[in-house]
C-alpha cells in the first residue's frame, strides 16, 4: 500500500491540528489503506506483472490496474507449452480503462480463451495522486481519529430529552469520501 496523504496535509483538518507526529503518520497510512481497500486498487504509480482478466479469444483484454503508464510486454502461454512475448508497443493501450488491443497487424491478434495464461508486465497509477483521493483519504483520516476518541458507534448525544444518534454502519468510509471516490472505484473485480 502507498501512502498519498502526507502528515502537513491531513494537519490541516481542524480534527488533526493536535495531533501527535507519529500517530497522524499513522492515521495517514491507515486512511490511505482503507481508500485503496475501498476502491479495489492501488493509487500511486506501481510496476506490476500480473496474470491479465479474461482470455477470452476476443481482441481487447482488461488489466486489473489502471490507469496504465506504461505496457512493457504481454506474454502468453498455451495449453500446451508454449510461451510468446510480446512487446507493450504491440498494443494500443486505453490507459485511463487499462485496455489493450493488438495493433492491427501484430499476431496473433486476439487473446487466447482459458486453459491459456496472459500475463501482462506494466506499470499503473497516477502521478501525482488526484486531489479528490487525497481529499477523500483526508476525511477518513479525520473520522479514524473521531471514531478512536468516542464511545464506537456514538455520533452525537444530547443531555436534556435525551437523545443519542448513531454514525454509519462500521467500516464504510464517511459519504464525502464515498462521493469523492466514487470515480475512482474498480467495479471489474
Amino acid at each position: 500500500m502507498s501512502t498519498f496523504l502526507t502528515v502537513e496535509r491531513a494537519r490541516e483538518l481542524p480534527a488533526l491540528k493536535e495531533a501527535g507526529e507519529a500517530y497522524l503518520a499513522h492515521l495517514c497510512s491507515a486512511a490511505c489503506e482503507a481508500v485503496e481497500r475501498y476502491c479495489k486498487r492501488r493509487f500511486s504509480l506501481t510496476g506490476y506483472t500480473d496474470q491479465a482478466q479474461r482470455g477470452d479469444g476476443g481482441a481487447a483484454l482488461f488489466l486489473r490496474n489502471f490507469p496504465v503508464t506504461e505496457l512493457q510486454s504481454v506474454t502468453i502461454v498455451r495449453a500446451d507449452g508454449t510461451e510468446t512475448e510480446i512487446a507493450g508497443s504491440n498494443f494500443i493501450v486505453e490507459a485511463a480503462a487499462g485496455r489493450i488491443t493488438f495493433k492491427p497487424g501484430v499476431a496473433p491478434g486476439a487473446f487466447p480463451a482459458p486453459p491459456a495464461t496472459v500475463t501482462a508486465s506494466y506499470t499503473a497509477g497516477f502521478d501525482p495522486v488526484p486531489a479528490g483521493i487525497i481529499e477523500a483519504a483526508a476525511h477518513i483520516a479525520a473520522w479514524l481519529h473521531g471514531m478512536a476518541s468516542r464511545e464506537a458507534g456514538v455520533a452525537s448525544e444530547r443531555l436534556g430529552d435525551y437523545a443519542r444518534s448513531f454514525a454509519q454502519a462500521e467500516g464504510a468510509p464517511p459519504s464525502a469520501a464515498r462521493r469523492l471516490l466514487a470515480p475512482y472505484r474498480n467495479v471489474r473485480v
